[in-house]
């Protein structure tokens, strides 16, 4: 299915800041809950079969989303996870002069979106893995 991120805002449908409550009636498909980390005080919903990882602040309300395959998020025109992760992290850099790019991928706080490749620099060529969008303030 195609999202299109709105940043800082919205994937597709789904609000950044909607209750975990609302996003399950709102997404009708089974989740499942696990906690990340030993240090994570909120579970998160995967979403398997729509490709799509919430994560909820201890109000439950959600505060990043983590895009996989089968899910296509698109930014702008851009097909996010249907391109070579170098021609993505390219493009954005174009548009992000202060993109932080790392060893895994890369983040931008300018369009509140982070690619994760870990095989980046072996294969700059592959299809990231994943995309997370996020609320202002999430990496703080």
């Amino acid at each position: 299915m195609d999202y299109t991120i709105t940043p800082y805002e919205s994937l597709g449908n789904i609000r950044l800041g909607l209750h975990r409550n609302e996003i399950r009636k709102l997404l009708k498909e089974p989740n499942t809950e696990f906690y990340r980390n030993q240090f994570s005080k909120t579970p998160t919903d995967f979403f398997e079969t729509l490709g799509l990882l919430l994560a909820y602040d201890e109000d439950f309300l959600c505060e990043a989303i983590e895009i996989v395959k089968p899910a296509n998020p698109i930014l702008f025109t851009m097909e996010l996870l249907n391109l070579p992760y170098a021609s993505v992290e390219e493009q954005i850099a174009e548009w992000d002069e202060d993109v932080k790019i790392m060893y895994t991928g890369f983040t931008s706080y300018k369009f509140g979106v982070g690619v994760y490749a870990p095989n980046r620099d072996d294969s700059p060529n592959e299809i990231s893995e994943s995309v997370i969008v996020f609320k202002k303030g999430y990496y703080d």
